[in-house]
């Protein structure tokens, strides 16, 4: 057991060893290819990996491949304040292949559901350094993201209704408000982006294209409940009233099912990052992301529209009904109508943009060296699809161990979801693993309390 423990250990470090010396033939090969004089290492830019999509940017020294192959990348993440990551999983999977119902304790939610859910995969990256200091990277994935939001007023109504389901004479009418509010997205996408070093690598800039195709597309809607009694509306009536519609595009038609014949279109955007060398102990970084070329379309509406109107006389008013009263109640003007149309597929042309993403990073390093990095952001987002200008903020602390290991650890507020993460890198150089988990959630105090959860890895080879 100890000799196998000695042979492991002698193969990392000779790998580790192979890897600072190929790396350093590498860039002695481009210094002397270019003949430029190396600038002090204190001033130079270590660039991030390529920005796809939800991918955290690393700010550690990463030693430079000339060729590496992602095979393997995704990060998924779902974040809610009123049931624990791990009773989530467990009531998916008992639905899913056990058949059980899936049970939710409206008694024990004392605030509004806010759900968000974000999954984003990519099955290969390509990235390929030259000998002229350029590099090329080439990928493929989904990004989506997909929120729910029940408010107080909605739970309170539920619990109302649950509560005096067994004597409806008892029920609070006033109780029955609220809004529920859907939206959401997944696109496909392939990008392609060529970075390079400038001003004696104090800059390092980078520009991406990327064609997506989207998959799904729901607009941001909100479905209106209001109830009220004789007590609230002082005319003798209780009822209520409910508005609201949800709207989802797809690139197909869901009554006949055809592809072939979808009329749908791919879109075009374009993806900026920069990194400059300002001073030894400070970089700073901007990123651009997903800058409108051309808008995807989507062909076909799936539409569903609700309309409540329900007025009675409140009897259990006596004050207000008198038996004089109660003679002339057919003179009311009441009402009692209820409508729920839904159209399952329509023909449409709809624009879809992806989210438009602007970030402003420093990169502060306390020893003048990438060894240990404090890294603090802020940025907004322009969600289209959600109707909403977003202001993003966070920090992280990057701390790079020679040769294999780096970490990153950090707590950030991204699109309206709190994350508090800590990422991993196990670095080879001609192999790397990425492994990263966090805690999630819509709130700060709620997302460190387990309710919401995700997790992050990636698999590299090369050389």
């Amino acid at each position: 057991m100890v000799k196998a423990l000695r042979l492991i250990l002698s193969v990392i470090i000779f790998n580790a060893a192979f890897a600072g010396y190929a790396q350093e033939s590498f860039e002695a090969e481009d210094d002397e290819l270019q003949h430029e004089a190396a600038p002090e290492e204190h001033d130079r830019v270590e660039p991030p990996p390529p920005s796809v999509p939800e991918a955290d940017l690393w700010a550690g020294q990463r030693r430079r491949r000339m060729f590496e192959l992602g095979l393997f990348h995704f990060s998924l993440g779902f974040s809610t304040p009123y049931m624990p990551a791990k009773d989530v999983v467990k009531e998916v999977w008992n639905y899913l292949f056990h058949d059980e119902n899936i049970n939710v304790a409206f008694s024990q939610i004392n605030q509004d559901i806010s759900t968000n859910f974000n999954f984003n995969f990519t099955p290969i990256t390509i990235k390929k350094n030259t000998k002229t200091k350029t590099e090329l990277d080439f990928w493929t994935g989904i990004e989506s993201k997909f929120l729910f939001k029940a408010s107080d007023e909605t739970i309170d109504a539920v619990k109302e209704l649950i509560s005096k389901q067994n004597d409806p004479t008892t029920m609070n009418i006033d109780k029955m408000n609220g809004t529920i509010t859907i939206g959401g997205y997944a696109f496909f996408e392939l990008g392609m982006g060529a970075a390079r070093t400038f001003v004696d690598k104090r800059l390092w800039m980078r520009a991406a294209v990327q064609v997506y195709t989207p998959l799904v597309y729901i607009k941001k809607e909100t479905l209106s409940l209001h109830g009220y009694s004789s007590a609230t509306s002082g005319n003798g009536l209780m009822g209520i009233e409910g508005t609201g519609e949800i709207n989802m595009y797809l690139p197909f038609n869901m009554e006949t099912m055809n592809v072939a014949q979808t009329p749908c279109s791919s879109g075009l955007d374009l993806s900026l990052n920069g990194r400059y060398a300002a001073f030894s102990w400070l970089d700073l970084g901007v990123d651009l992301l997903h800058i409108p070329m051309i808008p995807a379309t989507l062909g076909y509406r799936t539409h569903a529209e609700l309309d409540v109107n329900v007025k009675v006389p409140d009897l259990t008013d006596t004050a207000y009904w008198t038996p004089d009263k109660i003679a002339q109640l057919a003179t009311k003007n009441l009402a009692m109508n209820f409508a729920w149309e839904f159209d399952i597929s329509e023909r449409v042309n709809q624009y879809c943009l992806r989210p438009l993403r602007f970030d402003i990073t420093a990169f502060f390093k306390p020893f003048k060296s990438s060894i240990f990095i404090i890294r603090p952001m802020t940025g907004f987002s322009f969600n289209t699809a959600f109707g909403a200008f977003i202001l993003n903020y966070g920090i992280a602390l990057n701390l790079n161990l020679p040769v294999i290991f780096s970490f990153d650890i950090g707590t950030r507020c991204y699109e309206e979801t709190w994350k508090h993460y800590i990422n991993v890198i196990f670095d080879f150089y001609d192999f790397e693993l990425d492994i990263g988990i966090s805690l999630e959630g819509p709130y700060f105090i709620e997302s460190w309390s387990g309710r919401g959860a995700g997790m992050y890895f990636a698999l590299k080879i090369g050389y």
